[in-house]
């Protein structure tokens, strides 16, 4: 048995690389779509912003409601950078309903407001409750992403204020909010005020600086995003006139650090009167020269779904203006490795193109979206073939306390034999290219049933049906320290004619649990 794990892990290593991957379109008709992302394991529901149209729709089930989730009225109608910008939901969605909206009001400032899910979970109550609003000098660099971190605050991105240069230097101000990640606390009431910033903020309490402040020296942090396994914190920080640059933040870096906007345009000088040495300040993870690449990049996400595995650990960038969309990974070394240019790739089948790229988005399942402003549609980065001609998907979420659902769909004759290879990610197997390990090995199963199978087979042995399919259950046990564990399955499918050797073998899925 050891053996046969050996080599199904080869085989899925060499399928993982092969596997290909596009774009398709999720939904179209949309008004200036800037956000597209799922309440925490709500796999049924997307919520897609739509800029300046005062409101928030919902795609359940793969349809476009026509009743808007929730319409703010008071945001703004006009303009390229205001309206509503940024929505985040709390960690516990499922139970308060709570989510935050980040918007411009109409006279231009921003709006940072608590609105809750109503009785009908795909309506949200109208009014919301005001946490904090922050006066906007300019009409630009509103930033507007939010996002709960690993440390289950809010992180809230805020621009510079805007015109050009930011001429009354407020990213390297501490006392301005602008410029700036702030990181606040809505878990804990601070009096009359439904929230309160954490006593680990830089500068918190009798520290000179906004408490509110983690982060300073950002220009217009449009979007950001933590790596969801990681925690890690990716900033894509819109520039000037010269350098757009991607910022990269390791999970639990202590607060305080300047990432030098506007002593700085990535790592050239922009205005560095008044400002500390470069070398106190946190350099561009990665940049490129504003031209054929595009003048304002939008910042992604890092790819942890399951549809498409070798895509694990990389993260999807783009640039708004240019419609170029790019991919990379951090080496081990912390440098960029794996740099590609995905646009050809990523581009729609049909007539479906996707132009200026205003967010990227991920669905509860970790997959992956594309807003494309131009055209008013979000596109899904898809697998466009399967990885191995017996394809595994996974029907239900890992959630501990439950049973995972798994489907396999086969090209080879009906009636072979199957096998379900499941392991924990602690069993030695196969380096991956992303420098994790796939542990696959057919001694590690727990809890396994088939519910449709063959009885012959024992264990995690069935057959495949009439159609070429099947279906198998994990049952996992309710316990809490399994949470955040990945756990990884595959199928092979087997000739019972020819002492069971294999005849094909799925794609790998990982599952994190929680």
């Amino acid at each position: 048995m050891r053996i046969l794990a050996l080599a199904i892990s080869l085989l899925a290593l060499s399928q993982l690389e092969a596997q290909s991957f596009g774009t398709q379109l999720f939904v179209g008709g949309l008004s200036r779509p800037v956000y597209v992302g799922s309440p925490p394991a709500d796999y049924s529901r997307v919520m897609i912003i739509e800029q300046l149209a005062q409101r928030i729709r919902l795609v359940k089930d793969g349809v476009l409601q026509t009743t808007a989730f929730l319409t703010i009225p008071t945001a703004s109608t006009s303009g390229n950078e205001r309206g509503v910008l940024g929505m985040a939901f709390h960690p516990n969605y499922s139970v308060n309903g709570y989510f935050y909206v980040n918007f411009t009001d109409t006279a231009g400032n921003t709006q940072i407001m608590r609105y809750q899910r109503s009785a009908n979970p795909d309506i949200a109550n109208a009014t919301g409750t005001l946490l904090f609003s922050v006066t906007q000098p300019y009409s630009n660099h509103n930033g507007g992403c939010m996002a709960f971190g690993p440390d289950g605050y809010l992180w809230i991105g805020m621009g510079d204020g805007g015109s050009g240069g930011d001429p009354s230097g407020y990213a390297q101000n501490i006392n301005s909010q602008l410029g700036k990640m702030l990181r606040i606390d809505v878990n804990t009431p601070n009096g009359a005020q439904i929230w309160s910033n954490p006593p680990s903020n830089p500068y918190y309490g009798a520290v000179a600086g906004h408490d509110s402040i983690m982060h300073i020296g950002l220009r217009n942090p449009w979007r950001f995003s933590f790596d969801r396994w990681s925690g890690d914190l990716w900033i894509g920080d819109v520039g000037q006139n010269a350098v757009e640059e991607i910022d990269f933040l390791l999970a639990g870096t202590p607060g305080g650090k300047n990432l030098g906007w506007r002593c700085y345009e990535g790592n050239s000088p922009y205005n560095t009167t008044g400002c500390a040495a470069q070398a106190t300040m946190t350099a561009p993870f990665y940049q490129y020269a504003q031209g054929t690449s595009g003048y304002c990049v939008i910042g992604g996400h890092v790819y942890r779904g399951n549809a498409i595995e070798g895509l694990q650990g990389t993260y999807f960038f783009g640039d708004n203006t240019s419609a170029k969309i790019w991919s990379m990974r951090r080496s081990a070394t912390g440098g960029v490795t794996n740099f590609t240019d995905r646009t050809t790739q990523l581009d729609p089948p049909g007539t479906a193109t996707i132009t200026a790229v205003s967010s990227f988005g991920e669905d509860a399942a970790g997959e992956l979206y594309i807003c494309s402003l131009g055209t008013g549609q979000v596109f899904k980065i898809v697998p466009t073939a399967p990885s191995a001609a017996a394809t595994l998907t996974r029907t239900t979420p890992p959630q501990l306390g439950t049973a995972i659902n798994f489907t396999l769909s086969s090209t080879t004759n009906p009636l072979k034999g199957f096998a379900f290879a499941f392991a924990g990610g602690s069993i030695p197997g196969v380096p991956l290219p992303d420098g994790r390990t796939l542990p696959l090995n057919l001694d590690a199963i727990a809890d396994f049933t088939l519910t449709a199978g063959n009885p012959f087979f024992p264990n995690n042995y069935g057959a495949l049906n009439a159609s070429g399919s099947a279906t198998a259950q994990v049952l996992l046990p309710a316990y809490p320290p399994l949470v955040g564990m990945t756990l990884y399955g595959v199928f092979i499918v087997l000739d019972p004619a020819a002492s069971f050797t294999i005849n094909q073998i799925s794609n790998p899925i990982s599952m994190t649990l929680f």
